[in-house]
């Protein structure tokens, strides 16, 4: 008889705090196993960089100092996912997967409709959840505030595990991967920890002059929040950082500047929605004026890229992104 286990499958929720997902697989019965995958199709996909995986396993170190005291961390290996699960079921009973939504690109799409049909052939529930401030299956936007303003206001999920909620184990045919810190020089460290001293330091000092400064090319590398990459592989949920910036304001700080950033907060929600109902952008541009196929000018392309273009914001701000990775909303659509 195999023994029954749940799995908790991390992708851009890497966080314990304010994951739904997570909190829901602990509360069930069977032992849960936290894995994530390096799936060489997303490793190897144009728009996954060393900087994002990097990232990740800077999350991942950081998560397992945390689940340290539970006994347990994150079970790491290179594979994809439909072929992990396959070598899993031979020697375990998967109840159930869970984990959070994620609007991504299409790789990823298709990857979850092929393990959609692999959970339906072996009878193992997948349970998903929703990635804070985004709705699956809308038809249009109608409303859309008023449920995203609900969800953010509904309380935080606190994660209080127990040692025994959790399993350790070798799966046969697969090395489990031992991650090693990685220097990250001048660009911002992924994990939650890391995601927490940003959002001390601004909602306690950098927010002072945000809505004033958040379009300068310099000064908004301080006054903005710079929690966009926490955000982006969920280290942080909008949710948690949405209760906290609007408690700050009830305890008499500057209204302007952090209402200002939260309606930020819901329009990165408002985009990922769009994106969400919309997935052909990716292939599809929104400009009408690129509609057809130019002919590419590979000379202009590597001088935009190196940053030497001879337009000095242009080329300041595409090599202050290629060495330290930030760079502020209007200096990203100046480059776009």
């Amino acid at each position: 008889m195999k023994p029954n286990i749940n799995v908790f499958w991390f992708k851009r929720d890497l966080r314990i705090i304010d994951n739904e997902a997570l909190i829901c697989a602990i509360n069930e019965d069977s032992p849960l196993l936290l894995v994530y995958l390096f799936e060489p199709s997303f490793i190897n996909d144009i728009h996954t960089s060393k900087r994002h995986i990097n990232f990740v396993k800077q999350s991942i170190l950081d998560l397992n100092i945390s689940l340290k005291k539970f006994n347990t961390h994150i079970h790491v290996y290179e594979s994809e996912l439909s072929h992990f699960f396959e070598k899993l079921i031979k020697k375990y009973n998967v109840k159930s997967v869970f984990s959070t939504e994620e609007i991504g690109l299409d790789v990823t799409y298709k990857r979850d409709i092929t393990f959609k049909s692999f959970c339906k052939k072996n009878k193992i529930e997948w349970i998903e959840k929703p990635r804070t401030g985004v709705f699956r299956g809308r038809k249009n936007r109608d409303k859309w505030i008023e449920n995203w303003k609900e969800l953010m206001s509904s309380p935080i999920k606190s994660f209080n595990p127990k040692s025994n909620d959790f399993v350790n184990l070798q799966i046969s045919g697969f090395k489990e991967i031992i991650l090693k810190n990685t220097k990250s020089n001048n660009i911002q460290r992924g994990g939650p920890t890391e995601a927490q001293k940003y959002l001390k330091s601004f909602l306690s000092d950098r927010y002072k002059k945000y809505h004033f400064k958040i379009s300068k090319p310099k000064l908004s590398r301080y006054h903005c929040s710079r929690l966009s990459p926490y955000f982006s592989w969920g280290n942080l949920s909008a949710r948690y950082v949405w209760q906290l910036a609007k408690k700050e304001i009830e305890n008499g700080k500057s209204r302007l500047h952090l209402n200002s950033f939260t309606s930020r907060l819901r329009w990165q929600s408002h985009f990922i929605q769009k994106f969400e109902m919309e997935p052909e952008m990716e292939f599809r541009s929104i400009n009408k004026g690129y509609k057809n196929n130019k002919t590419v000018n590979k000379k202009y392309l590597n001088a935009w890229k190196k940053g030497k273009t001879g337009f000095p914001l242009v080329d300041a701000s595409m090599r202050c992104v290629n060495e330290t990775g930030y760079l502020n909303f209007r200096m990203r659509a100046l480059l776009v």
